[in-house]
């Protein structure tokens, strides 16, 4: 009995790329959406509040206010760091940063969430490639999908840092596993002259 390649019976049975497999390339892109927002959201949760001069002095007489006032308006994150904590307040709490205080000594945590998001994409990658083999490529993509979106609704509540860096670990674990899994959906369909094209997209 002859023997064919995968390939080979894709494209007898199915075809290169018809409508049927780009109705699955199209769909399975929607999932990206979420990534992208897993990706871009930190820009605005975590923008600089020193850099947008969301705080501002209390009023109070002699030195403090002057030295209040000098580093407001050079915006110098040294001169804000060196003022007195009673010498100065939030104006605007919209983001993460200010919410939580990750400024000044506190800084380097706002870097720790991005690096705890892509040591979580580096786990979801294995645990979801992984779940893609024992459990097909729909299921594993539903509940990386999921992890994405439950990280990021809990970050509208949450009330403490580490209750947003574990979020952001949850959310590079999805966002991996989501990524993994669009591109074998994406792949395996279509035949060989279009894979290359279908997987960029």
């Amino acid at each position: 009995m002859d023997t064919i390649t995968f390939d080979e019976g894709l494209i007898k049975h199915v075809g290169q790329c018809g409508w049927g497999q780009l109705r699955v390339v199209l769909l399975t892109s929607l999932f990206q959406v979420a990534n992208a927002l897993a990706f871009m959201v930190p820009v605005f949760l975590f923008k600089d509040p020193l850099a947008s001069r969301s705080w501002e002095c209390v009023e109070s007489a002699g030195p403090a206010q002057t030295a209040c006032s000098s580093a407001w308006q050079s915006g110098d994150a040294a001169a804000f760091c060196s003022l007195e904590p009673t010498a100065w307040r939030w104006s605007n709490q919209d983001s993460l940063v200010s919410r939580f205080g990750l400024v000044c000594g506190e800084a380097w945590k706002v870097q720790l969430t991005n690096s705890l998001f892509f040591m979580g994409a580096f786990a979801g990658s294995g645990i979801f490639g992984l779940l893609c083999d024992r459990c097909g490529r729909k299921v594993p993509l539903l509940l990386a999908t999921g992890f994405v979106a439950a990280s990021m609704f809990g970050l509208l509540g949450a009330t403490s840092y580490w209750a947003v860096a574990g979020l952001r670990l949850l959310c590079g674990i999805g966002a991996a596993g989501s990524s993994h899994c669009c591109f074998l959906l994406v792949t395996e369909c279509v035949g060989p002259d279009s894979r290359c094209v279908q997987a960029a997209g």
